[in-house]
């Protein structure tokens, strides 16, 4: 038996920042759900790089915050590095 309880939905619902995209069906916790890699049923939507910043905070203030976290990792891994060095993940040009 799972003690993990499903992540609720926040009391206060805050303005959403692009409330033309959904919200995944649900909201994925690691040894509660099945991955949203895997799973037919998470259906995380498509979101352009331009969508990514106020999506990940439209997710991330409504309790979505591993979808949040993807959303994000996708704008960051996008953002452009200087050829000439190599940056650590705590670079501030990172």
């Amino acid at each position: 038996m799972s003690l993990l309880k499903p992540i609720p939905a926040p009391k206060v619902l805050i303005e959403r920042r692009v409330p033309d995209i959904p919200f995944p069906t649900y909201r994925f916790v690691p040894g509660l759900h099945e991955h949203p890699n895997q799973s037919t049923e998470h259906d995380f939507p498509n979101v352009s790089i331009s969508q990514c910043w106020d999506y990940g905070w439209d997710l991330y203030n409504h309790h979505y915050w591993w979808e949040a976290h993807e959303v994000w990792e996708r704008l960051w891994k996008a953002l452009p590095l200087d050829s000439s060095e190599v940056w650590s993940n705590e670079h501030p040009k990172r």
